[in-house]
C-alpha cells in the first residue's frame, strides 16, 4: 500500500507531508471526471473534497459492479460452481466441495 501511495503522490494527485496523504486540485479534478460527465460535473453544486472523492468512488464502485455482474452471467454453470466455491472458501467455510457436473 504505501508504494501505490507514494507511485500516486509522485503523479500528483495527491500530496504527502510525512505520514499524511492529501488529495491535490488536480486529484479532485481527475476525480469529478469519475463522477460524470464534464457537463453535470460543471453544473452541480460546489462540493467539499470529501464528498468529491465519495461520489467518484461511489461512480467507480457502479461501474466495476456492472462489470461484474455481466462477466458472473457469462459464466458456464460449471465455472459459476467453481467460482462459489472459492467464495465459500475465501469466507472460511470448511470442506467446500463441487460435486461432479450434473444437469442440477
Amino acid at each position: 500500500m504505501r508504494r501505490r501511495l507514494i507511485n500516486v503522490a509522485e503523479r500528483g494527485p495527491i500530496s504527502r507531508e510525512g505520514n499524511f496523504y492529501a488529495i491535490t486540485d488536480s486529484g479532485l479534478q481527475r476525480l469529478k471526471g469519475f463522477a460524470g460527465s464534464p457537463e453535470a460535473v460543471a453544473a452541480a453544486a460546489p462540493s467539499t473534497k470529501r464528498t468529491t472523492v465519495a461520489a467518484a468512488a461511489r461512480a467507480r464502485n457502479e461501474v466495476q459492479l456492472d462489470a461484474f455482474k455481466s462477466r458472473l452471467m457469462k459464466l458456464a454453470s460449471i465455472h459459476f460452481e467453481h467460482f462459489v466455491k472459492e467464495l465459500l472458501d475465501a469466507m472460511d467455510y470448511e470442506d467446500v466441495r463441487v460435486t461432479k457436473a450434473s444437469l442440477d
